[in-house]
Parts: structure tokens; sequence; C-alpha cells
């Protein structure tokens, strides 16, 4: 991540790409790496989403959204072995 960038958030809620589907569960099966792409001076975001291993067709797909929010937890329904009951971190 760039030191002299101010943080941004991601919001699918309204609109987006396909990616906006994606669902969160606590064994994910995907990884999400932020990527930068400089050209002509100007920086580009994106995200890059990387299996975590091997998904089987049809199989749904799934990232940790490791919520932050100050007013507690939000529940978790994800139905993995390892769920913790909830997305938030804090």
């Amino acid at each position: 991540m760039c030191n002299n960038v101010d943080p941004f958030v991601v919001d699918a809620r309204s609109y987006g790409n396909v990616a906006r589907f994606i669902s969160h569960s606590c064994e994910p099966n995907l990884s999400l790496q932020q990527v930068v792409v400089e050209e002509d001076e100007e920086k580009y975001f994106h995200l890059a989403f990387f299996s975590v291993r091997e998904i089987s067709p049809q199989e749904e797909l799934t990232i940790n959204y490791n919520l932050k929010s100050p007013g507690g937890h939000q529940a978790c329904n994800c139905g993995a072995q390892s769920c913790r009951g909830y997305m938030t971190s804090h």
C-alpha cells in the first residue's frame, strides 16, 4: 500500500462488478490483494482475487471480509466448521 495515499473503502452495496457477489466465509477459498498500477504518473487501484486452494465447479467464491466495526460485531452465518460467529474483527 502506498504511504502517501489517503485510505479508501470499497462499498459495492449499490453498484460494482460481479465481484460484489463474493460472500464472506471464516474458511475462504480466495484471498484479496491490493494492486497499484502506475501509468502516465497516475495511480490506479485494483483488487485482485487469488485462490488459496482448489475450487470445485459450482462452488461459491468466498473471502474473509475481516470487517472493522467500531459499533460491535456483525453476525456471521457462513456455516464453516471454524466459523467465529461474526464477520468483524473489532
